[in-house]
């Protein structure tokens, strides 16, 4: 963020989001072409597990997988 002029949206954008999301960032955690995401599968002795990063902590934690089910019409 140094880099950028003082009148850059990108500046702005700063202030509207989770600081953790910052930290993604400067961490490498960029996504599949980076060290990791929003998610990754922490793999154990005996399997893995999918796990979500918590924007209020900035830690992983074990996904919570939610249902929804449609009724027909």
């Amino acid at each position: 963020m140094g880099c950028l002029e003082k009148n850059d949206p990108m500046l702005e954008l700063r202030l509207k989001l989770p600081e953790v999301i910052y930290g993604m960032i400067s961490d490498g955690l960029t996504g599949i072409n980076g060290r990791g995401g929003f998610y990754r599968t922490y793999h154990m002795r005996y399997g893995a597990m999918d796990q979500v990063i918590d924007l209020r902590s900035g830690l992983y934690r074990g996904l919570k997988k939610i249902c929804f089910y449609m009724k027909a019409f």
